[in-house]
């Protein structure tokens, strides 16, 4: 790669804040992105209080619950096609 392309690519990635690596094509996308993941904080404090209410039985009762239906439907798409 001569000097004057590596230049242009360089402003080419400093036009875009590096976003495009990342898979954000545009400004747009990137807000909804950081949105969404900022409104995903607090499940994480929900979740943690129903598990510190939840007996351990319960919480493996529930495991195993998700496991098969993740069993199930996995078998059913491999069936169906």
């Amino acid at each position: 790669m001569s000097p004057p392309s590596l230049y242009r690519a360089l402003d080419q990635y400093r036009a875009d804040f590096g976003l495009r690596h990342l898979g954000y094509h545009d400004a747009g996308l990137c807000a909804a992105r950081a949105v969404t993941g900022l409104l995903m904080i607090p499940g994480t404090y929900i979740g943690r209080n129903m598990l510190r209410l939840m007996a351990n039985g319960t919480h493996d009762r529930l495991v195993d619950g998700f496991a098969i239906l993740g069993g199930l439907n996995f078998l059913y798409l491999a069936i169906t096609g």
